[in-house]
Protein backbone atom coordinates (compact mmCIF):
# COMPACT_ATOMS: atom_id res chain seq x y z
CA UNK A 1 0.00 0.00 0.00
CA UNK A 2 2.86 2.40 0.75
CA UNK A 3 4.27 1.94 -2.75
CA UNK A 4 0.89 2.80 -4.28
CA UNK A 5 0.63 5.98 -2.21
CA UNK A 6 4.21 6.96 -3.12
CA UNK A 7 3.48 6.51 -6.82
CA UNK A 8 0.31 8.59 -6.57
CA UNK A 9 2.19 11.36 -4.75
CA UNK A 10 5.02 11.32 -7.31
CA UNK A 11 2.62 11.35 -10.27
CA UNK A 12 0.61 14.18 -8.70
CA UNK A 13 3.77 16.21 -8.15
CA UNK A 14 4.96 15.64 -11.73
CA UNK A 15 1.56 16.71 -13.10
CA UNK A 16 1.58 19.83 -10.89
CA UNK A 17 5.15 20.71 -11.87
CA UNK A 18 4.41 20.28 -15.58
CA UNK A 19 1.35 22.49 -15.38
CA UNK A 20 3.23 25.14 -13.39
CA UNK A 21 6.16 25.25 -15.78
CA UNK A 22 4.00 25.52 -18.86
CA UNK A 23 2.04 28.40 -17.31
CA UNK A 24 4.93 30.43 -15.90
CA UNK A 25 8.15 29.84 -17.78
CA UNK A 26 7.11 30.55 -21.35
CA UNK A 27 7.98 33.74 -23.13
CA UNK A 28 5.61 35.51 -25.49
CA UNK A 29 6.52 37.46 -28.57
CA UNK A 30 5.70 41.16 -29.02
CA UNK A 31 5.62 42.36 -32.61
CA UNK A 32 5.18 45.93 -33.69
CA UNK A 33 6.08 48.08 -36.64
CA UNK A 34 7.31 51.59 -37.30
CA UNK A 35 6.77 53.52 -40.52
CA UNK A 36 8.57 56.70 -41.54
CA UNK A 37 7.58 59.04 -44.35
CA UNK A 38 8.47 62.44 -45.78
CA UNK A 39 5.65 64.75 -44.72
CA UNK A 40 5.76 67.13 -47.68
CA UNK A 41 3.00 69.41 -46.39
CA UNK A 42 4.06 69.03 -42.72
CA UNK A 43 0.52 68.21 -41.56
CA UNK A 44 1.53 65.12 -39.57
CA UNK A 45 -0.64 62.82 -41.71
CA UNK A 46 0.66 60.60 -44.49
CA UNK A 47 -1.09 61.66 -47.63
CA UNK A 48 -1.01 60.05 -51.05
CA UNK A 49 2.25 60.72 -52.80
CA UNK A 50 4.24 61.25 -49.61
CA UNK A 51 7.20 58.86 -49.95
CA UNK A 52 8.79 56.55 -47.41
CA UNK A 53 11.89 57.71 -45.58
CA UNK A 54 14.92 55.47 -45.09
CA UNK A 55 17.47 55.92 -42.34
CA UNK A 56 15.15 56.56 -39.39
CA UNK A 57 16.36 54.76 -36.26
CA UNK A 58 13.54 53.48 -34.05
CA UNK A 59 13.61 51.82 -30.68
CA UNK A 60 11.22 50.54 -28.05
CA UNK A 61 11.04 51.20 -24.35
CA UNK A 62 8.38 50.41 -21.81
CA UNK A 63 6.29 53.04 -20.05
CA UNK A 64 8.59 52.75 -17.03
CA UNK A 65 11.51 53.96 -19.16
CA UNK A 66 13.30 50.61 -19.47
CA UNK A 67 15.04 50.28 -22.84
CA UNK A 68 16.69 47.55 -24.88
CA UNK A 69 13.63 45.90 -26.38
CA UNK A 70 14.21 44.68 -29.94
CA UNK A 71 17.41 46.61 -30.68
CA UNK A 72 17.53 49.81 -32.74
CA UNK A 73 16.48 48.97 -36.30
CA UNK A 74 16.78 51.52 -39.08
CA UNK A 75 14.07 51.96 -41.66
CA UNK A 76 15.08 50.67 -45.12
CA UNK A 77 13.95 52.22 -48.42
CA UNK A 78 10.29 51.25 -47.85
CA UNK A 79 10.29 53.21 -44.57
CA UNK A 80 9.10 50.22 -42.51
CA UNK A 81 10.91 48.65 -39.58
CA UNK A 82 9.84 45.53 -37.69
CA UNK A 83 10.10 45.46 -33.92
CA UNK A 84 10.11 41.90 -32.56
CA UNK A 85 11.20 40.59 -29.18
CA UNK A 86 10.23 38.24 -26.35
CA UNK A 87 8.66 39.22 -23.04
CA UNK A 88 7.40 37.15 -20.10
CA UNK A 89 3.85 35.98 -20.81
CA UNK A 90 2.57 36.69 -17.35
CA UNK A 91 3.46 40.41 -17.38
CA UNK A 92 1.37 43.23 -18.81
CA UNK A 93 4.00 45.60 -20.20
CA UNK A 94 3.07 48.78 -22.09
CA UNK A 95 5.43 49.78 -24.92
CA UNK A 96 6.43 53.06 -26.51
CA UNK A 97 8.16 53.43 -29.89
CA UNK A 98 10.56 56.32 -30.38
CA UNK A 99 12.04 57.65 -33.62
CA UNK A 100 15.24 59.58 -34.25
CA UNK A 101 15.30 61.96 -37.19
CA UNK A 102 18.00 61.22 -39.75
CA UNK A 103 20.47 64.00 -40.60
CA UNK A 104 18.76 66.90 -42.39
CA UNK A 105 15.24 66.03 -41.19
CA UNK A 106 12.95 66.95 -38.31
CA UNK A 107 9.79 65.33 -37.01
CA UNK A 108 6.33 66.59 -37.99
CA UNK A 109 4.63 64.05 -35.74
CA UNK A 110 5.35 63.18 -32.12
CA UNK A 111 8.62 61.28 -31.83
CA UNK A 112 7.12 59.03 -29.17
CA UNK A 113 4.11 56.79 -29.89
CA UNK A 114 2.50 54.64 -27.19
CA UNK A 115 1.45 51.27 -28.61
CA UNK A 116 0.36 49.61 -25.37
CA UNK A 117 0.78 45.94 -24.59
CA UNK A 118 -0.89 44.40 -27.64
CA UNK A 119 1.17 43.24 -30.62
CA UNK A 120 0.73 44.04 -34.29
CA UNK A 121 0.35 47.81 -33.97
CA UNK A 122 2.18 50.40 -36.06
CA UNK A 123 3.80 53.66 -34.98
CA UNK A 124 3.86 56.19 -37.82
CA UNK A 125 6.40 59.01 -37.94
CA UNK A 126 6.45 61.96 -40.32
CA UNK A 127 9.52 64.02 -41.18
CA UNK A 128 10.30 67.09 -43.26
CA UNK A 129 13.56 68.50 -44.48
CA UNK A 130 15.10 70.84 -41.93
CA UNK A 131 14.86 74.46 -42.97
Amino acid sequence: MNILIQRIVVLSFVAFLSASLSACSADCGWNGRAEAFIDMNADGIRGSGEPALAGVVVHVEDTLGQTGYGGRPETPSDGRASLNFFIPCNENIEFVVLAEAPPGYELTTPGRVELGSESEKTAIFGFRARK
